[in-house]
């Protein structure tokens, strides 16, 4: 699919985190083109549903520092503001990435990325904006490496370990990471990928003590928060 250069917001709607933060709808894996077999944003391309057209820039304009007061409090309410949904980090866009966090601290926002570039997390993950960073890896390998993913969690305080499960055997596979989420998205089913209902992912939550990410579609109401 090809890119665009329609100037497009760094603050994009999201109907489960409210809002979030993306530089790019274009991530590296892609560029390179190693798309995750079970991204839910290309799967929503590939079949026409709310898919996010492919942007390589979506510049910042300091829209955070214009957030109402009660704007800012629902996305902390959220565990803050989501960074990399549609995308993921690319150093050309650093400079804004430091822009974006100043401006959060300015106004009291918090920050909860989710990111499989381990060179964010070295970057950035003492800056106080930042309440939790998310590494992600899964069972099928296209993840951050397990190995990397936990030296991550045990040298930064705010990092923890997210899953995707794909498949009920996932779960004991990744037993030591702090956040599962499970497949949600339609049109993987070809990769035999199964997606999971709201009444499982509630069930896995109580088998798994509270680690399972979207029990309630929301992350205003989520108890998880991305990892406690």
């Amino acid at each position: 699919m090809s890119s665009t250069t329609t100037r497009v917001s760094a603050i994009h709607s999201n109907s489960k985190t409210g809002q979030s933060i993306d530089l790019t709808t274009d991530c590296p894996k892609r560029r390179n083109g190693k798309s995750c077999k079970y991204c839910y944003v290309e799967a929503s391309r590939t079949i026409g549903y709310n898919a996010k057209t492919i942007t390589e820039h979506c510049p910042y304009q300091g829209e955070i520092k214009r957030f109402s007061a009660a704007k800012v409090a629902f996305l902390n309410r959220c565990g803050g503001i989501r960074m990399f949904s549609f995308g993921d980090y690319m150093p050309e866009f650093k400079a804004e990435i430091v822009q974006i966090l100043a401006d959060c601290l300015a106004v009291g926002l918090e920050v909860k990325a989710i990111t499989k570039v381990p060179e964010f997390v070295t970057e950035f993950h003492d800056h106080p904006a930042i309440r939790r960073i998310n590494v992600s890896i899964d069972n099928v390998g296209d993840g951050v490496d397990w190995k990397i993913a936990k030296s991550l969690r045990k040298r930064f305080a705010k990092v923890r370990i997210r899953c995707a499960v794909m498949v009920p055997e996932d779960v004991q596979a990744m037993d030591f990471v702090d956040v599962f989420t499970f497949n949600h998205a339609s049109g993987l089913a070809k990769l035999g990928y199964r997606k999971f209902s709201k009444v499982q992912v509630i069930d896995y939550a109580t088998k798994l003590g509270g680690r399972v990410c979207c029990t309630t579609g929301k992350c205003e109401t989520c108890p998880l928060k991305c990892g406690k």
